[in-house]
């Protein structure tokens, strides 16, 4: 699933419901039902389409709201995801949803990692993935961005 294509702006929920009709948009990236259910959640970004940055992907999945903050509670908020699973569906559910599980996903030894430091906490209530920028890449067990520096490609 992309979760940004769930992005609750008035503008876009307002195409929603008009193709497809309030009810069927009602059940619309039901993220929070699917894994209560059991089943294995992967997100992706769908890019070029939307952005290949997963912030906004999470701040949609966490809150179910737009970057602004609305709608209140969040659109349909009973399919919040936590952060730590919204999180989850970007690493280990990708890795799963490819077959890569035994070799990617997760962060624990003997594990390829591929990581991204960010700048602040985004742990907070409500989740603020928004609001952190990346401070260090780290691809292929190598440092290949850091903000307040230029990495080298030796």
């Amino acid at each position: 699933m992309q979760p940004d294509h769930g992005d609750p702006s008035p503008d876009l929920i307002t195409v929603w419901k008009t193709n497809l009709g309030e009810p069927r948009a009602s059940r619309a990236w039901m993220y929070g039902s699917l894994l209560a259910a059991g089943a294995h959640i992967a997100f992706g970004s769908d890019w070029p389409v939307v952005s290949l940055d997963p912030r906004f992907g999470i701040h949609v999945a966490a809150t179910r709201t737009a970057p602004n903050g609305l709608p209140e509670g969040g659109w349909i908020p009973s399919e919040k995801l936590a952060l730590p699973d919204a999180l989850r569906a970007y690493t280990a559910g990708g890795a799963w949803a490819s077959f890569d599980e035994q070799r990617k996903g997760t962060l624990e030894p003997g594990m390829l990692a591929d990581i991204v430091i960010l700048t602040g906490d985004i742990f907070t209530d409500p989740p603020r993935a928004l609001d952190s920028e990346v401070a260090v890449t780290i691809f292929d067990g190598r440092v290949v961005y850091e903000r307040d520096r230029v990495a080298t490609t030796n």
